[in-house]
C-alpha cells in the first residue's frame, strides 16, 4: 500500500490507495509540467491582459444600484405649527419603488414648489388607524443584482417583467404604439403566480435580418406592450405625464405605456427595474424624462360599485392641498368638503377626512354623521386646517395613508396630476409626473379597491374629482381615470361645482328617504349628555309610496341610526310616513320642542344644512306628512333613562370544606443525557439515583355564600327594574331570578332576590387575617352601596386527606425509610414547600452482551382519606395521576469496536529532494508492534529548519465489527507547522489534502460524509507533512519537537439484525492482512449498505474497547508548550485505558489507549556540527529522561519563498516550449516503460 496518498479526493488527486510513481518518473513529469506552465501561463496571460474587459466597469455601468445621487437639491418643507395638518413625526410608510435617478427642472417649480430654497423635507403625517402598505408593490432594491445574468438557454435571450397581478398578458413589439404586438409564440408571455411575466426569445448570432417565428436578430430590440388583463382588471395602454407646470413648449401628453427592451443577446437575461423599465436620467427634452418606471406593469384593479351614499355609508374624503392651489381656493376646498358633511349629516354615516400634499398630512378622526355633534366635529376640522407650505402632489402617500378595508368609498379632490410618490422625499419624485408616479398611485388605489372585508365586501369604491385647469388635459383625465374608473371622474373648473355634485349625488341616492337617531339622556343626566344607543327597535309605515331596499322594521347599531328608503309610483307623489319605537321598560320619549321627535328636511330648495320639519306626535312615536320624491329627512329621537331601584334588606350565610389534595413526582438524578440509559459490560450493574419528591396543597374550597337582597321600585309606576350586583369577599355573586329575566315591580313595590358565591382558599383566608368577616356588597348604578358582613365562626367546615403515606416499587427506598418517616403530614409538607426522599438502586447486571433491559419502578402516596361529615367529600379536586409517578431506566451493553493507529517519520525533503526514506517492513506493519515513541535521529540525515517531514499514519481495524473512521487529529509541538501547497512544490506524492488548522490550533483531517471504512482486520493510511520552522536554540546542537496523531471520531456499523452465523461474516485475521498494498478504499455509502453481511446503519453512540476519542495519554507542558516525556505511555498492546497512573521503571500501569501513536524529530542547528564522539543520541534512540528535553528556542526567521520574474521574449518562449515538448516525450517513454515492466 502506498504511503504518499493523503486523504485527498477529486480526479487529479491521489486516494489513500493509489500507487506511488518512480521517482526519476515524477521529477520529469513534474519538470515538464513546470516548463508548460510557464510557457502556456505567460502567453495566456498576456493574451487575457489584451483582450478581456474590465468586469468592474461593466457591471458598474449596468447597475442602477451604483447611482449616488437622486432627485433636486432643494425640496418644499412643512413648517410644524399648532393647528391641524402642520405635520407630524410619523411617516406614513416607507418608500417602495426606486429611487428616481433625476433632478427636478429648476424653472418647474415655481407653480407646485418651493417658493424659496428650502432645506429640509416635509415630515407624512398619518391617521391613527392608519396602515402600512405592503413593499411588495414596489421592486426590491437594485443595488444587489447584476445588470446581466446567465440565461439557461444559450440560444435565447430572457426578458422579465413584474406585473402588478399574475394573469398579466404582454406582448413584444417593434413599436411603442403603432401597429399591432408580434404574434410568435416566443412573442407572448403571461405572468405566473409571482407576478413574473418571462419573455423566451430566440436569438440569432448573427447581427441584421428580419425577425421570424426562428427568433431575432443579436442585439436586436423590442418593446414590451400590454395585450390582455387578468379576470377583475385592465391594462393602461397610456398614461399621463408631463412638467411641473405645463407650458407652452412643455405640455402634459398622453405617452404610450411601453418601455424598450435592451439590445438582446443570446444567453442573457434583462429584468424590469434593472436594466430596462427603470428610472433613467430625465434630462433633456425627450418624451423619455417622462417614462422612468418602478419596473412593475401597472395593472388596474376594476372600481367596484357605488353604493348609495345614504346608506350606511363610510366615507374617506381626501383633499388635495398642494401648492399650486391658492389660498382663495384652500377656502373653496374646505367649503366643499363641509357641503358635502352636512349633505350626509343625521344619516347613519361616518367620514374621516385626509389632506394631502407632498405626503399625507394629518387626518381627523373618524366619526358617525348621526348627530348634530359629530357633524360639527368634522367642519370644524376642516375649517381649522392649517396648509403647511410649499407642497407637491402625491397621489400615492394619499391613498396609502387611508386603512384599507374600512371605507365604502373613497372621494379625492385634487387640482394636479402626482409630482411625488413614495414618502415625498427628493428620492421618492422628481417634481415631474412620470410612470413611476402613477405605478405607485394605481398600486395603492388597487389595494383599496381589492380589500374585501366584513365592513366592506366587494372592496371600496374610488371616486376622483378633477379641478381646474392643471388637471383638464387628456394626459389628467387617464391617469383620474387609472386611480378609480372611467365612470367615476369628475373634472369642473372650481370648486363650488365639486360640492354642488357631491350634494346632488346624496340627494339623487337618498329621497326619498327617513333617517332616525337614537339618543339616550341618563336618568341624572341633560341635553349635553344625551349619546346614542345601540339595541332600540324602529317601525315604520308608509301610505302613498312603497318601502324601497330597507326592512320595516330596524334595529339601530352602534351609531344609534338607521333608515328607510321609499319609491314613489309617479313624480309629485307624496307620503305620510310614521315611525313607531319599542319602548324599552323604564325609559320614556322626551319631547323636543313639544314633539316626540325633532326633524330636519333636505331637498333642493333647502340649505344644505337642510330645514326644521314638523311632525305629528303618535303612540311611541311620530308621523311625517306630505314626504316628496327629494325630500331626504333626519330625525332625533330621545329617550330618558329610567331610576336605579333602592336597595332595601340584605342578609348571608356560608359553608366551608377543607381538603388536601396531594402529588408525587419520581425522577432519575444521575442521568446528564435525559435519555435515561445506561451502559455498562455484562454482569456489572449499574447504579440509579433516584428522588421523590411529595407536595401537598390546601384546597378550602370554596366558602360557599348563600343570601337575600330586597330590591323597591323608586317610581310611581311599574317597571322593569335593574339587577343589582352583588359581591362577597371582592368575588362577584350571582343573582338569582327566578322568571329568568329582570323583574318587573309595581310603582312603589319590591322584590326579594337570591344570590350565591364561591370563596377560595386565599380569598377567605385574607378575610379571617382581617377580623373574622367577609363583607358582603350590594351595588346598583347611581346609588349608594349596601354592605353587611358574614361572621366566619359561624362557617360550618369539614376536613380530609390531612395526611398520606409514600410508597415504592423497588425495596430501596423502604430499605432507607421507616414507615414513620414515610408517614406525612400535609400541613408540615406544605410549610417545608414539599418532602423529598433519595435512594439509590443497582440494577443490569444480568443483562447480556449486546443487549438491553428496561427496569420499571412506580412511587405513590396514598393519602389518608380521613372522613368527614360533607357531602362534597368526593375529591373532585384530586388528580388521581397525580398519587403515582413512575420512571424507566435501560440498561444495555453496546457493541465494542476496535480501532488502533501507527504513526511514523516516512520521509524528510529539503530542497525538492527526498533526503530520507524510511524502508517499510511488513512485519512491522500491525497494532500490536510493540515500539515506543521514535526519536528521529538518522546517522545519515540531520533535520534542519525548512525540511519537510512526511508522516506514514496507519489505521488498523482490530475489532470484529466493521468501523468508519471519520477525523484524525494531530498534535504537534511548536516548530512544526501544516506544510503549505507552495512549499511542498516538486515533492511527489504528497499534497495535505483535506488536512486543516482549527481554531483549537490542531491539526484536523475530517474524512466527510463517507469517512475510511475498514472491516474487520483490515487497515489503511493516510499521510500528514509538516515543515520544521524553528530552529534549535543557539546553546543547543538539536531540539526535539514532538508529533502525534490520534483517531478523534469514529462511527460504527451496527446491525439492524444479527447475522446468520455468528462470526461467518468476519474477515480472516490480522495477520493475513499485513504488508497488503490496501485492504479498504475510501468509499460513499450506497442507499442498500450493507457490513459485517448485514443490513444496519451508522452510529457513533459507539466504544472503542480500549480507547476513547479526543483524548490522548501524553502531557504538554502549558508554559513551554512541550512535550512531557516523561508522562507518555507508549506501550499500546491490548491495555484498556482502566488508569490514570504514568508508568515508571517499575510498573507499566493499564494506562495506554491504541488510537494514537506519535514520533518525535530531532531538529539538528542549522549551523552546528556533530563531532564525532560527541555523544549525541544516535538513531532510533528512545525519548530522552525527565529532565534532558529543553524548552524550544523562539522562531529565528521564516522560510519565505520568492517569486522569480523571467523576461519572456519569442526566443525565450521557442526554446522553452521545445525543452517542455522534449520533456513530456520523456515522460510519456517512461511511463510507457514502467507499465510494461512486470511488477516482483
Amino acid at each position: 500500500m502506498s504511503r504518499r496518498g493523503g486523504a485527498s479526493t477529486g480526479a487529479e488527486r491521489r486516494t489513500p490507495c493509489s500507487p506511488a510513481r518512480p521517482r526519476v518518473l515524477r521529477l520529469v513529469a513534474g519538470l515538464a509540467a513546470v516548463t508548460l506552465a510557464v510557457v502556456s501561463g505567460g502567453l495566456v496571460a498576456t493574451s487575457a491582459a489584451a483582450d478581456e474587459p474590465d468586469l468592474t466597469t461593466l457591471v458598474t455601468a449596468a447597475d442602477p444600484g451604483s447611482n449616488l445621487s437622486h432627485g433636486p437639491t432643494e425640496q418644499p418643507t412643512d413648517q410644524p405649527g399648532d393647528e391641524p395638518g402642520d405635520g407630524g413625526a410619523e411617516e406614513v410608510k416607507e418608500q417602495r419603488l426606486d429611487d428616481a435617478d433625476a433632478s427636478a427642472d429648476a424653472s418647474g417649480l415655481a407653480e407646485e414648489g418651493p417658493a424659496e430654497a428650502a432645506s429640509t423635507t416635509p415630515d407624512a403625517v398619518t391617521p391613527s388607524d392608519a396602515v402600512e402598505r405592503a413593499d411588495a408593490r414596489g421592486p426590491p432594491a437594485p443595488g444587489g443584482q447584476h445588470a446581466v445574468t446567465p440565461a439557461a438557454d444559450a440560444a435565447h435571450a430572457t426578458v422579465v417583467v413584474r406585473t402588478g397581478a399574475p394573469g398579466t398578458r404582454l406582448g413584444l413589439a417593434t413599436e411603442a404604439s403603432e401597429g399591432v404586438p408580434l404574434t410568435f409564440d416566443w412573442a407572448e408571455a403571461t405572468s405566473g403566480a409571482n407576478g413574473e411575466a418571462v419573455f423566451t426569445i430566440p436569438v440569432r448570432s448573427t447581427t441584421g435580418g428580419a425577425i421570424t417565428a426562428d427568433g431575432v436578430a443579436k442585439n436586436q430590440q423590442l418593446w414590451v406592450r400590454a395585450v390582455t388583463a387578468p379576470a377583475g382588471y385592465s391594462l393602461p395602454t397610456t398614461l399621463g405625464g408631463g412638467p411641473l407646470t405645463a407650458s407652452a413648449n412643455d405640455q402634459h401628453r398622453l405617452l404610450p405605456y411601453a418601455f424598450q427592451t435592451p439590445k438582446l443577446v443570446a444567453g442573457e437575461t434583462s429584468r424590469s427595474g434593472v436594466t430596462f423599465m427603470s428610472q433613467p436620467s430625465q434630462t433633456g427634452t425627450s418624451d423619455a424624462r417622462y417614462s422612468a418606471s418602478s419596473g412593475t406593469w401597472a395593472v388596474v384593479r376594476d372600481n367596484p360599485t357605488m353604493p348609495r351614499s345614504c346608506s350606511g355609508l363610510d366615507v374617506a374624503l381626501v383633499l388635495d392641498f398642494s401648492a399650486s392651489v391658492t389660498e382663495a381656493q384652500v377656502a373653496q376646498v374646505k367649503s366643499a368638503a363641509n357641503a358635502y358633511i352636512d349633505a350626509l349629516g343625521g344619516t347613519p354615516s361616518s367620514m374621516q377626512v385626509f389632506p394631502f400634499g407632498t405626503k399625507a398630512l394629518t387626518a381627523s378622526s373618524k366619526h358617525a354623521l348621526t348627530t348634530q355633534s359629530n357633524v360639527d366635529y368634522l367642519k370644524r376640522y376642516v375649517t381649522q386646517f392649517s396648509r403647511p407650505s410649499n407642497q407637491y402632489t402625491n397621489w400615492d402617500s394619499a391613498l396609502s395613508a387611508i386603512p384599507t378595508g374600512v371605507f365604502d368609498v373613497i372621494v379625492v379632490v385634487t387640482d394636479g396630476m402626482p409630482t411625488v410618490y413614495g414618502n415625498g422625499s427628493t428620492a421618492g419624485g422628481s417634481g415631474v409626473t412620470r410612470f413611476v408616479e402613477m405605478e405607485a398611485a394605481i398600486a395603492a388605489a388597487n389595494e383599496h379597491k381589492s380589500a374585501r372585508t366584513r365592513d366592506v365586501p366587494e372592496g371600496t369604491h374610488i371616486r376622483a374629482f378633477g379641478v381646474g385647469n392643471g388637471i383638464s388635459s387628456p394626459a389628467a383625465l387617464a391617469n383620474l381615470e387609472a386611480i378609480a374608473s372611467k365612470d367615476a371622474v369628475t373634472r369642473t373648473g372650481d370648486y363650488a361645482a365639486v360640492a354642488a355634485s357631491l350634494r346632488a349625488q346624496v340627494l339623487a341616492d337618498c329621497t326619498p328617504s327617513v333617517s332616525v337617531t337614537k339618543l339616550v339622556e341618563p336618568w341624572n343626566g341633560g341635553v349635553d349628555d344625551r349619546t346614542p344607543a345601540a339595541g332600540w327597535e324602529f317601525t315604520a309605515s308608509v301610505d302613498g309610496m312603497a318601502f324601497g331596499e330597507e326592512a320595516p322594521t330596524q334595529t339601530t347599531p352602534d351609531g344609534g341610526g338607521v333608515m328607510w328608503r321609499f319609491k314613489a309610483d309617479q313624480p309629485g307623489d307624496l307620503a305620510n310616513v310614521t315611525i313607531t319605537e319599542a319602548q324599552q321598560p323604564g325609559y320614556r320619549i322626551v319631547p323636543q320642542a313639544g314633539q316626540n321627535a325633532a326633524c330636519v328636511v333636505k331637498n333642493a330648495s333647502t340649505p344644505v344644512e337642510g330645514s326644521p320639519l314638523r311632525v305629528t306626535d303618535a303612540d311611541d312615536g311620530f308621523t311625517i306628512a306630505d314626504l316628496a320624491g327629494g325630500d331626504m329627512v333626519t330625525c332625533t329621537v330621545v329617550n330618558k333613562e329610567p331610576a336605579p331601584p333602592v336597595i332595601g334588606g340584605l342578609f348571608a350565610q356560608g359553608r366551608a370544606h377543607v381538603d388536601y389534595d396531594w402529588a408525587i413526582t419520581k425522577e432519575v438524578t444521575n442521568d446528564p443525557d435525559g435519555d435515561r440509559t445506561w451502559e455498562t459490560t455484562p454482569g456489572e450493574d449499574v447504579s440509579v439515583d433516584y428522588r421523590l419528591t411529595v407536595s401537598a396543597t390546601k384546597d378550602v374550597s370554596p366558602l360557599d355564600v348563600e343570601g337575600w337582597v330586597t330590591v323597591t321600585n323608586p317610581s310611581s309606576a311599574e317597571q322593569t327594574l335593574s339587577l343589582p350586583s352583588v359581591t362577597v369577599g371582592g368575588v362577584a355573586a350571582t343573582v338569582h331570578v327566578p322568571s329568568g329575566e329582570a323583574p318587573v315591580v309595581a310603582g312603589g313595590g319590591a322584590v326579594t332576590l337570591r344570590f350565591t358565591a364561591a370563596l377560595g382558599a386565599a380569598d377567605l383566608e385574607e378575610w379571617m387575617l382581617e377580623g373574622g368577616e367577609v363583607p358582603v356588597v350590594v351595588s346598583v348604578p347611581h346609588r349608594p352601596d349596601t354592605t353587611s358582613g358574614l361572621n366566619l365562626d359561624d362557617v360550618v367546615r369539614t376536613v380530609r386527606d390531612a395526611t398520606a403515606v409514600v410508597g415504592d416499587d423497588f425495596p430501596e427506598l423502604a430499605r432507607a425509610y421507616s414507615p414513620a418517616e414515610r408517614t406525612l403530614d400535609a400541613e408540615a409538607v406544605i410549610a417545608a414547600g414539599g418532602t423529598v426522599f433519595v435512594y439509590t438502586a443497582e440494577r443490569g447486571g444480568s443483562v447480556p452482551a449486546d443487549a438491553s433491559a428496561t427496569f420499571v419502578n412506580t412511587a405513590t402516596v396514598t393519602p389518608s382519606d380521613t372522613p368527614g361529615g360533607d357531602p362534597r367529600e368526593d375529591d373532585e379536586n384530586q388528580d388521581a395521576g397525580a398519587l403515582t409517578d413512575d420512571e424507566t431506566v435501560t440498561v444495555r451493553t453496546p457493541p465494542q469496536y476496535d480501532l488502533a493507529l501507527r504513526l511514523w517519520v516516512a520521509e524528510v525533503w529539503r530542497d525538492g529532494v527526498m533526503v530520507f526514506e524510511r524502508n517499510a517492513d511488513p512485519s512491522d506493519a500491525g497494532p500490536d508492534y510493540a515500539i515506543p515513541h521514535v526519536t528521529f535521529d538518522h546517522t545519515e540525515v540531520d533535520i534542519r529548519v525548512g525540511d519537510l517531514v512526511v508522516h506514514d499514519i496507519h489505521l488498523f481495524n482490530q475489532g470484529d465489527r466493521t468501523a468508519r473512521v471519520e477525523e484524525i487529529v494531530n498534535y504537534r509541538a511548536p516548530g512544526l507547522e501544516l506544510a503549505t501547497t507552495e512549499s511542498m512544490d516538486g515533492v511527489e506524492g504528497h499534497d495535505n489534502a483535506g488536512w486543516e488548522l482549527a481554531g483549537d490550533g490542531l491539526l484536523h483531517l475530517p474524512m466527510g460524509d463517507a469517512g475510511l471504512v475498514l472491516a474487520p482486520g483490515t487497515s489503511s493510511e493516510v499521510s500528514l507533512t509538516l515543515q520544521v520552522a524553528l530552529d534549535a536554540p543557539e546553546e543547543d546542537e538539536y531540539v526535539d519537537r514532538f508529533s502525534f496523531a490520534e483517531i478523534s471520531r469514529f462511527s460504527g456499523w451496527v446491525p439492524a439484525s444479527r447475522p446468520a452465523a455468528a462470526g461467518a461474516v468476519f474477515a480472516a485475521p490480522l495477520i493475513a492482512a499485513r504488508g497488503l498494498d490496501c485492504a479498504t478504499a475510501l468509499a460513499v455509502p450506497l442507499a442498500a449498505e450493507v457490513h459485517d453481511g448485514v443490513a444496519g446503519a451508522w452510529s457513533a453512540d459507539v466504544l472503542d474497547a480500549d480507547s476513547v476519542p479526543d483524548r490522548h495519554n501524553g502531557g504538554i507542558d502549558p508554559d513551554e508548550q512541550t512535550l512531557v516525556y516523561h508522562s507518555w505511555e507508549d506501550n499500546e498492546i491490548d491495555e484498556r485505558n482502566t488508569t490514570m497512573l504514568w508508568d515508571d521503571e517499575s510498573t507499566d500501569h493499564d494506562n495506554d489507549e491504541d488510537d494514537h501513536d506519535g514520533s518525535i524529530i530531532r531538529v539538528a542547528r542549522t549551523v552546528a556540527t556533530v563531532p564525532e564522539g560527541s555523544g549525541a543520541p544516535g538513531p532510533g534512540t528512545n525519548a530522552p529522561a525527565p529532565g534532558e528535553n529543553t524548552a524550544p528556542a523562539e522562531p529565528q526567521g521564516s522560510l519565505v519563498s520568492a517569486p522569480v520574474t523571467l523576461p519572456v521574449t519569442g526566443a525565450t518562449v521557442a526554446a522553452t516550449a521545445a525543452v517542455a515538448v522534449l520533456l513530456a516525450a520523456v515522460g510519456v517513454l517512461l511511463v510507457v516503460s514502467r507499465r510494461a515492466r512486470p511488477r516482483v
